[in-house]
């Protein structure tokens, strides 16, 4: 992978940094990293590519605490209209089990709320997205 960002992965960095501080966002962390280097088992017979998938996977954008422990991960979700893209197929078979397990956050954005936070006339900011997809669950 590469470690080049394309333009709406660039906007959301953007929007992440604003939000948390530049020192608090991680981008394209191994998943092993996000997982301080634990990852969790997952059985073989009904995940049978989780190791493989485990050792190139890379999350788009990890937010650590003060203590640089992970906290919450990231991503955009394409809506699968015109193509099915089987990378996030597969980010979305073993991602939030994984991260789940470790007790760190998942964030998936949509094209359409991701086209709010950039809209001027839209009153969505990161936060208040955070606060519609998690409640109060999300603590430092």
């Amino acid at each position: 992978m590469s470690d080049a960002i394309d333009l709406r992965e660039a906007q959301l960095y953007r929007i992440l940094m604003r939000v948390f501080g530049r020192e608090r966002i991680v981008p394209q962390a191994r998943i092993s990293f996000v997982c301080s280097g634990n990852l969790p088992e997952l059985c073989p017979e009904t995940n049978p590519g989780y190791r493989d998938w485990a050792e190139g996977f890379r999350c788009l954008f990890t937010l650590v605490n003060n203590e640089d422990e992970p906290r919450l991960v990231v991503e955009f979700r394409s809506d699968f209209t015109e193509t099915v893209d089987i990378r996030e197929v597969e980010r979305d078979r073993y991602l939030p089990e994984v991260l789940q397990r470790q007790g760190i956050h998942y964030m998936t954005v949509s094209e359409a709320e991701f086209g709010e936070l950039l809209s001027a006339e839209s009153e969505m900011c990161f936060l208040h997205l955070m606060e519609c997809k998690f409640g109060d669950k999300i603590v430092a």
